[in-house]
């Protein structure tokens, strides 16, 4: 277990209380906290613990009440079964639920939807399979849905769809400032909002935010340098038009940041290949002689229109959002002193270049569309249908760096890559009431893809292709699916809801351009296919107690042409191809999760304050069932997640209030790789913090 102490020091300050704030109170004195809560996880507007979904959303007094949400683990940490796997820089970070697959080192896309304002926004070659720091900026709330969701949201909604929604304008002058400073690490960090009616019809919203630090726990020595140092800042400008019958929001924003930068800790056991003393470099400290730098630039624009066409509700979500990616790192991770001691220590590394080095490029551009058709209930029926457009564009270029020898004169090389993405998908769904509290509902989506990737490798002196250059240059695919979802719902005790419910999902698949090394031990194959899933829940959502409320679900989960990293065998430590493995997937047969997700809510007033308490518990247990990796577990996926938070709110004077939060979380279980080593980390984090 790891326990960290940061000091720090934060100001707030509120034009106006916050509306979810204040809904939340009457939730509070009502019953339960999720009473009230209204979500469009099935893309109309319904409340949460009507609907026969798994799912969580965390609101705006949720994320005040820990002092605000700056990274994508602490803006998910506390939702059962999602994993936010940290690999120390944003641009290959991942986000996995009910323990979905992971793939960190390579260009495959994600196994959770990503989605901003119903839009999504994953793919490309860094920085696809997670939020980035603009997205977690004036969050309105959080809709996290567990389980396949193949049938509404579509692509590589495997394990389940996040949809982060930003915070709208208003009819009301308000606002907020909030900065706060870490000691320990010298970070600043600053936030505003400015929200402005400027009629009855038409209010606009700007904010800013940006974070300057300037220390951090990893250190280059090298280059003077911390990985997990940061600055830069984002700009967001929005109006909004609210008509009797109609609404329109148009959005708009940008981003330039230096991000936290890759880092890893070298840690061979003495006995390998080469190294009969072992290397063990400090957790903390590490002697790169290539500077370490991560950056990620984001601008984006969004239009989204409703319009009452008295029978139904016509709705279109425009997006255009482009991600440009930088990431540098030190390929040997040492420099030639430490070569030099290693050597001295009675080590004999083969092949070893101390100044080899990569930095990977990236431009990913997403354009999306969605139309749909939300039909008012007439009798026992609901329904809505919709099609949506997808092209993603990445235009990414690798570099090598290496020290020039007579037999290679080459000082490394550069791999530009062109991939692109057109998906264009249909989707409808039908309720119909059985009787006054039995309810089926079906669910269905058809998806049509073209993939396409072309690459190439020169030297980047001379320009000419190494002989050495082994890559698939030109690769595509035309997959299609088709997706459902089939639900049973029982609302037989008032206040209660029990379903039953079946679906299935894809995971796109994708190309391994780059075949690494000619000496390999296991070269990667040209492509990978989609991997399907198909996923059978029951779930049961309601009060025990008028201000206690629960959900409990249990699944399990089928997964065809599972996706799983492999890499090509080659390592320092091997005698035959002593160079940096090259990464890849392949689909390596059947896998299968089950698990159970318990979730407990609840708001009550003492010492003429407000208690608000979650609670949550997921149990996980993944593994593969057929194929070369049969019997071993899914790496990336504890065994136990937990969380808990405790926030109490006291009125200290008028305009004056007092908070104390405990935010709990815990892991255990579960493996880091395929091979079963080494294991992962058991881990608990206690966040607590007090204020006025």
């Amino acid at each position: 277990m790891r326990y960290s102490l940061m000091a720090c020091v934060s100001v707030l300050t509120l034009a106006t209380l916050n509306v979810s704030a204040a809904q939340a109170q009457q939730a509070s004195n009502n019953g339960s906290l999720l009473e009230e809560v209204v979500v469009t996880a099935r893309k109309r507007e319904e409340r949460l613990r009507d609907i026969p979904v798994a799912g969580t959303v965390v609101d705006v007094e949720g994320l005040e009440a820990r002092g605000g949400v700056t990274t994508v683990d602490g803006l998910l940490s506390n939702i059962p079964s999602v994993r936010f796997l940290n690999t120390s820089s944003p641009v290959n970070s991942e986000v996995s639920i009910r323990g979905s697959g992971t793939s960190r080192g390579t260009s495959a896309e994600a196994s959770v939807g990503l989605y901003r304002d119903g839009a999504y926004i994953g793919g490309g070659n860094l920085g696809g399979r997670s939020f980035t720091s603009l997205d977690l900026f004036d969050v309105g709330r959080v809709e996290a849905l567990r389980g396949t969701q193949g049938a509404l949201y579509g692509r590589n909604a495997v394990g389940g769809a996040i949809n982060i929604v930003s915070a709208r304008p208003t009819n009301r002058f308000e606002g907020y400032v909030d900065g706060n400073y870490a000691f320990a690490t010298q970070k600043g960090q600053f936030q505003g909002v400015l929200n402005m009616p400027l009629s009855d019809s038409v209010a606009v919203r700007f904010g800013v935010t940006g974070v300057n630090q300037k220390k951090g726990f990893f250190y280059n020595p090298d280059n003077n340098r911390y990985f997990d140092g940061q600055k830069g800042a984002g700009v967001r400008g929005q109006i909004r038009y609210t008509g009797e019958k109609s609404t329109l929001n148009f959005l708009i924003e940008n981003q330039v940041m230096r991000i936290p930068s890759l880092y890893y800790q070298v840690y061979i056991l003495p006995g390998a290949v080469g190294f009969p003393k072992g290397v063990i470099q400090p957790k903390y400290e590490y002697p790169w002689n290539t500077s370490p730098t991560a950056k990620q630039n984001i601008a984006s624009v969004s239009v989204a229109t409703s319009f009452d066409l008295d029978w139904a509700t016509l709705s279109t979500t425009t997006t255009y959002r482009k991600r440009k990616s930088l990431s540098s790192f030190d390929s040997d991770a040492g420099d030639v002193a430490s070569l030099a001691a290693t050597r001295a220590a009675g080590n004999n590394p083969p092949g070893t270049d101390p100044n080899a080095g990569a930095e990977n490029h990236d431009e990913t551009a997403n354009l999306f569309g969605d139309i749909r058709l939300v039909g008012d209930k007439t009798g026992k029926f609901s329904w809505l249908a919709g099609a949506e457009w997808l092209q993603i564009e990445s235009r990414s270029e690798n570099w090598t760096t290496r020290t020039p020898t007579a037999a290679n004169t080459s000082t490394g090389t550069r791999t530009p890559a062109l991939a692109k993405t057109k998906s264009l998908a249909y989707y409808a769904t039908l309720g119909y009431d059985i009787t006054s509290t039995l309810n089926v509902g079906v669910e269905g989506r058809s998806t049509q893809d073209e993939r396409s990737r072309y690459t190439q490798r020169y030297d980047r002196v001379t320009g000419v292709v190494p002989a050495t250059a082994r890559l698939f240059t030109f690769v595509s695919s035309k997959p299609s699916n088709t997706n459902y979802n089939v639900q049973l719902s029982y609302r037989g005790i008032p206040g209660w809801l029990a379903y039953v419910k079946t679906g299935t999902a894809f995971r796109a698949g994708g190309f391994n351009t780059d075949q690494g090394d000619i000496r390999a031990p296991k070269p990667p194959p040209p492509t990978f296919s989609d991997e399907h899933s198909k996923t059978t829940e029951v779930g049961l959502k309601g009060n025990i107690l008028p201000n206690l409320y629960v959900a409990i679900a249990g699944y399990k989960s089928k997964i065809d042409d599972f996706l799983v990293q492999d890499d090509n065998g080659c390592i320092a430590t091997n005698p035959v191809c002593p160079v940096t493995s090259t990464a890849f997937l392949i689909n390596a047969g059947q896998a299968q999760t089950t698990g159970i997700e318990i979730e407990a809510n609840t708001g009550f007033r003492i010492w003429d304050g407000t208690v608000r308490s979650t609670v949550g518990v997921a149990h996980n247990d993944s593994k593969v069932t057929s194929g070369p990796y049969r019997g071993l577990k899914i790496p990336q996926a504890p065994n136990w997640t937990g969380s808990a938070t405790l926030n109490f709110r006291r009125p200290i004077t008028d305009g004056m209030t007092g908070f104390v939060n405990v935010n709990y979380q815990t892991q255990s279980g579960g493996v880091q790789e395929i091979a079963g080593t080494p294991p992962l980390y058991n881990r608990v984090t206690v966040d607590l913090r007090t204020g006025i």
